[in-house]
């Protein structure tokens, strides 16, 4: 399964937080931050959509980019060639991303988020998250309160990953909860 490591968006020692993720095994990171990084652009990278100038960095660097539900992955698509994924949050969503070209999409929120403490979302679980999957016509992330323990139940549900930003970004030593992931995982990723 891939595992894709999403940061907070507080800046914090943001470039060896990063580093201690993929050395931990992340193999993505969506830089989910204020400020576009240019420094910390390159393979395995994900810039968000809201990120002013994440567009365009991703078209001229060839970095992956990722789009909240609410923007258009068929207009980012006819700009860029690299990796395209958005979040959705339901059948409808998929759908959509999947028609626009997206590559993959996020599923969110699948158990109640980690970082996200005010999120008043029911989550999916691993039957709403196994619905959606098998009507998917595209490769679905599980995102929201995924934790290695239940990194199984999303496999078996049909993610073909997984993304975390509390589960590795929350710990205190980074590479170690990436780790830790990235064994729930097994050493296999299945999108490149």
């Amino acid at each position: 399964m891939r595992l894709i490591a999403i940061t907070p968006g507080d800046g914090c020692d943001l470039a060896t937080r990063i580093h201690a993720a993929r050395a931990g095994g992340a193999d993505h990171v969506l830089l989910r931050e204020p400020m576009l990084h240019l420094d910390l652009l390159g393979p395995g990278v994900l810039l968000h959509g809201r990120t002013p100038g994440a567009l365009a960095a991703a078209a001229h660097t060839g970095c992956g980019l990722h789009l909240p539900a609410s923007m258009d992955a068929a207009a980012a698509r006819g700009v860029i060639s690299g990796t395209l994924s958005q979040s959705c949050h339901d059948a409808a969503a998929l759908a959509r991303a999947a028609a626009a070209g997206c590559d993959f999409a996020f599923l969110s929120p699948v158990f109640s988020p980690h970082s996200k403490p005010d999120d008043t979302r029911v989550p999916l679980g691993l039957d709403g998250l196994a619905l959606l999957c098998a009507s998917a016509a595209l490769p679905v992330v599980a995102l929201g309160g995924v934790s290695p323990d239940r990194v199984a139940g999303c496999q078996g549900a049909g993610a073909v990953g997984v993304a975390c930003i509390g589960a590795i970004f929350g710990a205190a030593d980074v590479a170690a909860a990436a780790a830790e992931m990235r064994r729930a995982c097994g050493l296999s990723a299945v999108l490149r």
